[in-house]
């Protein structure tokens, strides 16, 4: 994405971190993180986001080995990773309209934080990255590996705009 939109994203999720909600159990073992769901109410500009996902979709279908389908919505949630953040390894479980899972990765610079890497259960890890899209299938086990952050500012954290593309499979 454009520097100017990365600065403007970057802005809008800190000067919002109050609206993020902590996710996960009380005792933090499966998943500890903050989020913000139903991000395109309130930050317009994750249609430019939409848009460059729009760009990889077909190379995504190829690559991940899924059967074409009929693009209904790109749902997007904001995520916070800071200090002992991290979530075991799931499935994107859903209606069964999910076909493929997204994260596109924010972070300040020079990066604050360790660890936050999405890893697949094949040993597959992708290091959270500014200005990185990752596009998956849904249904494969992954995890996002625990966070350390040198800062108590939660700018400093692992910030991303994740999410799914929904559709119907292809008449």
């Amino acid at each position: 994405m454009p520097l100017e939109w990365l600065a403007s994203a970057g802005e809008w999720l800190h000067h919002n971190k109050g609206f993020f909600l902590r996710g996960g159990d009380e005792d933090g073992r499966d998943r500890f993180n903050y989020e913000l769901t139903e991000v395109d109410d309130l930050f317009k500009p994750t249609a430019d986001l939409k848009a460059e996902i729009l760009k990889h979709l077909a190379g995504a279908i190829e690559k991940v080995g899924i059967p074409d389908f009929d693009l209904e919505a790109i749902e997007c949630h904001a995520t916070l990773y800071h200090h002992g953040s991290h979530f075991a390894h799931h499935k994107d479980r859903d209606d069964g309209t999910r076909r493929l899972a997204f994260c596109f990765y924010l972070h300040t610079e020079p990066k604050m934080f360790s660890g936050g890497e999405l890893e697949f259960l094949d040993g597959t890890m992708v290091e959270a990255n500014h200005n990185r899209l990752v596009i998956f299938d849904p249904y494969q086990q992954h995890r996002v590996r625990r966070v350390e952050c040198w800062s108590a500012d939660f700018l400093h954290g692992r910030w991303a705009i994740s999410g799914w593309i929904h559709g119907k499979p292809a008449e």
